[in-house]
């Protein structure tokens, strides 16, 4: 996890970093359920 690096360098960009940190890994958590989502329909569509 980064964020305790980043904050103990600038402790005033927490509320910056976390923000930013949880919009991450909501993009990475969005693009691994639309992968599974597509694979599931290649599968589906190949039977």
């Amino acid at each position: 996890d980064p964020r305790p690096l980043a904050v103990a360098r600038q402790p005033e960009a927490e509320g910056r970093v976390g923000k930013y940190m949880w919009i991450g890994f909501a993009l990475v958590e969005a693009i691994a359920l639309y992968g599974l989502v597509i694979a599931f329909i290649i599968m589906g569509l190949r039977k």
